[in-house]
């Protein structure tokens, strides 16, 4: 049996679209062990929706393990307990492809380092920025070299910290992709360029005055508005909060995350919930620190 625990994450930050990933707090634990036949026992969020056949994301990362190593597929058993809500912007695909990857690196015995691993997830995944987050930890800057994937992990301010607001409904990333223009403007560009420069050393230095603008960005949110018609509504009244340090979608969303310093906690929770009981929004409310360790596995 092999047992993996792999952080959600949360990507973007408004102006690092595509580039900047960070691991939070939540977790999918995935138990596998081969069998005579594919099964999953699920538990936690999406439990009730996900597919338990081999539709599911589990098995199909496994066959794309195969395929790029040239294994033999074998039917698994999988146990899973999670607590990423599902099509929220949460990274809960990204956790699923890392911890499926490194499981099967482990019950496969192929000895694939980390970068390797990140290599295949990155290419199935789409994007390196929630792998990267789930795989490595901390705060991540992606980018690629050729075909290749490479990342840096980074540790934040000790004194920030995370908030999310996770809406009851979805969207799936396929649909929040699918509104971004193929080309954007030349201006737009160096918006996000200079924004994005500043926002990942603000977060690390803890530049708290910074964060609010270094989180503008004119490259994925503007086009996501139709989708999530109440965003830039949320995020106006968010920005205005003086304990929050700024706030955007959360991944394509569509949930939100913002960061404010820990000492600010117990006023922002106060704050955040009046306004959403005045918006009348049905969201969750959670308060995070930084998950600074990335995917585990243990092997019995």
């Amino acid at each position: 049996m092999v047992k993996t625990v792999v952080p959600g994450s949360t990507s973007n930050l408004g102006s690092g679209f595509d580039v900047f990933g960070l691991a939070l707090p939540l977790f999918l634990e995935l138990e596998f062990q081969f069998s005579s036949q594919y099964e999953i026992v699920a538990e936690g969020e999406g439990a009730d929706t996900l597919p338990l056949n081999t539709r599911n994301l589990i098995f199909r990362t496994f066959e794309f393990f195969c395929m790029k190593l040239g294994k033999k597929p074998v039917p698994l058993q999988v146990r899973i307990q999670n607590e990423i809500p599902l099509t929220r912007g949460l990274g809960s695909s990204a956790a699923a492809i890392v911890g499926s990857l490194i499981a099967a690196n482990k019950l496969y015995r192929t000895e694939l380092s980390l970068r390797d691993i990140f290599q295949l997830a990155a290419e199935y995944e789409g994007h390196p920025d929630n792998v990267s987050a789930s795989l490595f930890g901390g705060f991540t800057i992606s980018y690629q070299v050729g075909n290749a994937y490479e990342t840096r992990s980074y540790k934040l301010h000790p004194d920030l910290r995370v908030f999310l607001l996770i809406p009851p409904t979805g969207l799936s990333t396929h649909e929040a992709r699918g509104v971004l223009p193929e080309t954007v403007r030349l201006d737009d560009a160096i918006f996000n360029l200079s924004r994005a420069s500043l926002l990942a050393l603000s977060l690390i230095r803890g530049d708290w005055g910074d964060i609010k603008e270094a989180m503008k960005d004119k490259l994925h949110q503007p086009y996501r508005q139709k989708l999530i018609p109440q965003l830039s509504d949320l995020l106006t009244h968010l920005n205005n909060l003086s304990a929050v340090l700024g706030a955007s979608l959360s991944g394509a969303g569509p949930a939100l995350v913002g960061f404010y310093k820990k000492t600010d906690e117990e006023s922002l929770k106060a704050d955040i919930q009046c306004l959403l009981n005045q918006k009348k929004l049905n969201y969750k409310l959670k308060f995070l620190r930084i998950e600074e360790k990335g995917a585990t596995i243990i092997e019995d």
